[in-house]
């Protein structure tokens, strides 16, 4: 979600990337579209976006695998394994564990042809 006062938060979001992203000028961009907080005991579903920026426009990646890992200090770590489809999209529903300390996130990562993207997201401890 782009910083408050940010006019650019109504644009689509395959055109406008996220403003928090880490990306280079080119190459990979990997993207949590409809992004929530992520809070322990919560159950949601997680849209992914994998796009390649390195020509003059940039193209959705198709059929490229993703793990998305949910990872603490505190529970078991969760594993998924999904294929990016039309659009370079891929969806994930998990239940965040429950923990009340510790720390914890939700790790996503793509690797095409050698060259690795990664995104993370804090998970907040319940209260």
């Amino acid at each position: 979600m782009a910083p408050a006062g940010d006019d650019d938060t109504l644009q689509e979001p395959r055109r406008e990337w996220p403003q928090n992203e880490m990306h280079p000028e080119g190459g990979l961009v990997l993207a949590i579209l409809d992004e929530e907080e992520f809070r322990a005991g919560e159950t949601l579903t997680i849209r992914i976006e994998l796009a390649d920026r390195s020509g003059k426009r940039q193209k959705p990646l198709q059929g490229i695998p993703l793990s998305v890992k949910i990872l603490g200090t505190a529970f078991r770590p969760q594993l998924y394994s999904v294929k990016t489809e039309r659009g370079g999209l891929a969806t994930v529903t998990a239940t965040m564990p429950t923990f009340t300390s510790g720390r914890a996130a939700v790790l996503v990562r793509a690797v095409v042809k050698g060259e690795t993207v990664e995104v993370r997201r804090v998970i907040h401890p319940a209260e």
